[in-house]
């Protein structure tokens, strides 16, 4: 699993542990299932695509991101679709890999 990206000022942009910046997404492609897909909102962290190990798409958080249903998200967040990408770790534990939610 990556390390923990950190990030000072704007949640919107941050740069990666190969000084590669990246930015917040609101809906991302994914291949696999050849479909767009809206990325869940969180203040401390966000969902990205990151070029650096394959196409996989990551949390600043360090963790992974899956595809999760309303009934999933809808503690963190009013409806945006059936399916969101989501922080594994806050999907299944209810925080992110520092600890934040």
């Amino acid at each position: 699993m990556p390390a923990v990206i950190k990030h000072y000022g704007t949640l919107n942009n941050a740069r990666n542990v190969d000084g590669e910046q990246i930015q917040r997404e609101s809906h991302l492609f994914l291949k696999t299932h050849n479909q767009w897909y809206p990325c869940l909102p969180t203040d401390n962290h966000f969902v990205y695509k990151s070029h650096r190990i394959g196409s996989s798409v990551l949390c600043t958080c360090g963790s992974e991101v899956v595809v999760v249903g309303y009934k999933q998200y809808k503690q963190y967040q009013s409806w945006i679709g059936n399916e969101v990408l989501m922080c594994k770790l806050l999907a299944t534990h209810g925080r992110h890999a520092d600890g934040s939610t």
